[in-house]
């Protein structure tokens, strides 16, 4: 992944959409892990704020800096994903990483609906 914080911007999202859902196969952006299996994961255009990726770095506030995605798949079950891991409760909803090498976060679980949202910009795709 690049160090671009514009991630949304980089992404073809149209070119990854089949019929409403996850055209490729996703996988971990720095393992080859399979983190989904294609035709899965719904698309959802949602705006939320998830911290950068890789090393963590303190914000000018004091927090961490963050950046807003607003595309994702969205996952209702846990047990569709293929290989995924899920942080503490931060803020009232858990951070998804990659259950074998953890980078992240790679998306986010509302806690209330159970929903996993997993970001388009943070993953990469194959067959």
């Amino acid at each position: 992944m690049s160090g671009n914080n514009d991630l949304n911007s980089t992404v073809d999202v149209q070119s990854l959409i089949e019929e409403g859902k996850n055209k490729q196969t996703v996988f971990c952006i720095q393992c080859p892990s399979k983190i989904l299996c294609k035709g899965v994961g719904h698309y959802k255009e949602i705006e939320f704020s998830l911290p950068n990726a890789g090393p963590k770095k303190i914000g000018s506030e004091g927090g961490v800096d963050k950046e807003v995605l607003k595309d994702y798949w969205q996952v209702d079950n846990i047990y569709d994903f293929e290989n995924i891991g899920y942080s503490n409760t931060v803020d009232g909803h858990k951070y998804l990483i990659c259950a074998d090498c953890e980078v992240g976060p790679l998306g986010w679980q509302n806690l209330e609906t159970k929903a996993s949202y997993l970001a388009v910009a943070r993953v990469k795709y194959g067959d």
